[in-house]
């Protein structure tokens, strides 16, 4: 899994392997172990195609031999302040393990972390403050704060409007989980997602507002900057930062249409692989 911050110029890994491969016998003597963990960073080209990453890579090599592999315990992230490169990513994470000491190569696996760093992130910081990009888009209006439940799922949504999971006919957003354990905030019926501008404001850090650190009341429509041309249909959700929904209906006088929300918590999945969802968003 890859957990990045709000800005995305950092990316933190978790996840790991133990020895519990089809290839390796069980019940075996000696007990097998890693001999080996190598890690690449890659970049997928508009072809498809692999290749290696210019990002470098941070970590603390484990000490081996070892019979698990760690990647937070290894401290496996990038940072890129700089914005070098930005489009879809994969960490490939290579293993060898034996149970022979004269052939430390006998069993080999792979696994890959697939990730996104959407091009917003690479792009040049605006010459003008985000708080005048907000008054061209939407002016100043109160906005009241709401707590739902809501679940990962393939045929439901939540709808601002009812308060509550409905249909995916019915509603605004849509949470997916990705491939790499991550969630994704889906826009739908129309409506288009992106995460708010307050953090590219490198000046003040106290409107960052996320699920931890809510405005203070009243609370406006302005204290959520966002760009419109950034407006897409989905993005990446977590609880460290807001994003902002926009809808077909959307007025700039009367911020009609217009939704902001925060991921509280996330639940363990169930037997079908959905996970409850606690979320806090405002509307007018």
């Amino acid at each position: 899994m890859a957990k990045p911050n709000a800005n995305k110029s950092e990316f933190f890994f978790y996840g790991g392997a133990d020895l519990e491969w089809p290839c390796i016998p069980k019940n075996t003597y000696p007990e097998p172990y890693f001999t080996s963990v190598q890690l690449v960073l890659a970049h997928v080209n508009e072809h498809g195609q692999n290749e290696v990453s210019p990002i470098k890579l941070q970590y603390t090599p484990p000490t081996l031999p070892a019979t698990v592999i760690n990647l937070a315990e290894m401290g496996v992230k990038i940072s890129d302040s700089a914005k070098t490169q930005c489009g879809n990513f994969k960490l490939f994470v290579d293993f060898t393990a034996t149970d022979d000491p004269n052939n430390p190569e006998r069993f080999l696996g792979w696994d890959s972390i697939e990730f996104v760093r959407e091009p917003i992130y690479c792009e040049a910081e605006p010459k003008s403050s985000s708080s005048a990009a907000i008054d061209s888009v939407v002016r100043k209006v109160e906005i009241r704060q709401f707590n739902g439940l809501m679940s990962t799922s393939e045929t439901r949504g939540y709808s601002f409007k009812e308060d509550a999971e409905v249909p995916i006919e019915r509603a605004q957003i849509q949470v997916k989980q990705g491939r790499d354990g991550g969630l994704m905030l889906y826009g739908v019926n129309g409506h288009k997602v992106t995460m708010y501008d307050n953090f590219r404001d490198r000046t003040t850090y106290s409107d960052d507002w996320y699920s931890g650190d809510l405005p203070p009341s009243p609370v406006h429509t302005t204290d959520f900057k966002f760009t419109e041309a950034n407006l897409t249909d989905s993005t990446y959700f977590d609880v460290d930062a807001f994003w902002i929904v926009i809808g077909p209906a959307f007025n700039k006088e009367t911020a009609e249409d217009f939704y902001t929300i925060t991921l509280k918590t996330m639940e363990r999945a169930n037997e079908e692989g959905v996970r409850p969802l606690k979320i806090i968003y405002y509307k007018k």
